[in-house]
């Protein structure tokens, strides 16, 4: 079975959460459009996005660790490096639940604005 792993972005980090919204929606209807529906999509978030798109193939994964809102001292740099640290930990956690809990056999990460099917239902 195929999981698609897919981190989100906290609300608190988001220049606009709306819009953010509406993209990462898009992106559900385009992994949800499988034409084999032994798939799950795993997303891992500090908060649940805010979206009408519902299917029995999606989990949601919350976090408990502090997203990487900037600090005014800090470079660009830096926080560009702990936003990528951000990602990649939501990741191996939508990992390690798709393998445990799902029991997926091949994992695929998405990211929240992409597109993977013509079809976005």
């Amino acid at each position: 079975m195929l999981s698609f792993v897919v981190p989100v972005k906290s609300k608190r980090v988001s220049s606009n959460w709306i819009s953010f919204c509406k993209l990462y929606e898009r992106t559900l209807k385009s992994i949800c459009n499988q034409t084999d529906s032994d798939f799950k999509v795993v997303v891992v978030c500090h908060e649940i996005p805010e979206v009408n798109f519902t299917h029995e193939n999606i989990h949601y994964v919350q976090v408990d660790f502090e997203p990487p809102i900037p600090k005014s001292s800090e470079s660009k740099e830096s926080i560009n490096k702990r936003r990528e640290i951000d990602k990649g930990n939501k990741l191996k956690l939508g990992a390690e639940y798709a393998k445990s809990k799902l029991g997926a056999d091949y994992i695929m990460t998405v990211d929240s604005d992409d597109l993977i099917s013509k079809y976005t239902a």
